[in-house]
């Protein structure tokens, strides 16, 4: 009975043994002497039988060595064939530390019929070089001279642009002063000193023949119908009437003595002026007949409001007949003097 029990015993440990004999772990590097900062490939395999279950393969062994960095872990290829199974990972290994490092054993957990197994790879050697250094850099070197480019019409333009732009300006300069001095030098202008009514009346006529509002120029007629009216109100009576409002020149229009401008013009200024600013930037259209009553309003304005000629005759001059026999002649010619109201 003992014999037949020790005879299955070393049954199994023989089968056991053979199936433990399957199994290969395995790690190689596809190169074993690298330049510092590269990167080199190393391939893990386990090959066995169908019916094992291979775990997840720990790296930390790598990862604790301070020499040694992992820069990627390829995910697990699986290899099918009819005898056997291949698991394959590449992880890609560099070192920044120049040397001779070693790589250590990674474990290799697997699951084979309900039992936990552990193997582990062969600890690998790596040679880690740095750049080459030649003994000539070290010594000092002759300092050498400086290369000079030959002159070339690029390296003359900034030069020539400067000179242009600097006669431009002194040719601008020299311009406005002279004429400058043709401004002063130019002739006053001619001031016409005839009476306002006179100039103001002349300037109604000439509008008249135009015949702006008939033509449909009415905004025209209208500018150039205030514009006269103005222009007499600044001659005759000195008021600022081209530079100010209609209110402005209402003001100014009332301060003046009754005897000049009566109270009754003053809503017919007003409505004159109004009337042009209503068509100049209201855009109104008042009636045809309303243009020639406002050209009307504005010659009788003129026309009463003139300056006054008032003539003075002074004594008539004869000839007497004095004591002594002396004739004495005396100037009859009327002096005529023209003063404003």
């Amino acid at each position: 009975m003992m014999l037949k029990q020790w005879c299955i015993l070393v049954v199994l440990l023989a089968y056991g043994a053979s199936g433990l004999a399957q199994i290969k772990v395995a790690a190689k590097l596809d190169s074993n002497n690298i330049l510092i900062g590269d990167q080199v490939r190393m391939k893990i395999q386990f090959s066995h039988e169908p019916g094992l279950e291979v775990q997840p393969i720990d790296l930390s062994a790598i990862e604790k060595e301070p020499k040694i960095e992992i820069i990627k872990a390829v995910p697990v290829d699986t290899l099918y064939n009819q005898e056997e199974v291949v698991f394959e990972q590449d992880v890609i290994l560099t070192s920044f530390d120049s040397g001779y490092h070693f790589i250590p054993s990674i474990p290799i957990q697997y699951l084979y019929q309900g039992e936990k197994g552990e193997l582990q790879t062969q600890e690998l050697a790596i040679t880690v070089r740095t750049f080459p250094i030649t003994t000539d850099s070290l010594s000092l070197q002759p300092i050498k001279d400086i290369i000079e480019e030959p002159f070339s019409f690029q390296d003359a333009l900034p030069y020539i642009a400067a000179g242009l732009g600097g006669i431009l300006l002194v040719l601008a300069i020299i311009w406005f002063i002279r004429r400058g001095k043709k401004k002063e030098e130019a002739e006053p202008e001619l001031i016409d000193d005839r009476p306002a009514h006179i100039i103001a009346l002349e300037q109604m006529k000439a509008l008249k023949e135009r015949q702006l509002w008939q033509s449909g120029q009415i905004k025209e007629f209208h500018t150039e119908l205030t514009y006269i009216l103005r222009s007499y109100l600044e001659r005759r009576f000195k008021i600022r009437a081209l530079e100010s409002t209609t209110f402005e020149i209402m003001l100014g229009v009332k301060i003046q003595p009754k005897y000049v401008i009566s109270e009754s013009w003053y809503p017919d200024i007003e409505r004159l002026l109004q009337t042009a600013d209503l068509i100049k930037f209201a855009k109104a259209e008042p009636p045809l007949e309303w243009h020639e009553e406002m050209f009307e309003l504005g010659k009788r304005f003129i026309i009463e409001t003139k300056q006054e000629e008032v003539i003075i005759e002074e004594p008539v001059v004869e000839e007497v007949q004095e004591e002594g026999g002396e004739n004495v002649e005396e100037d009859t010619t009327p002096i005529e003097e023209s003063k404003k109201n």
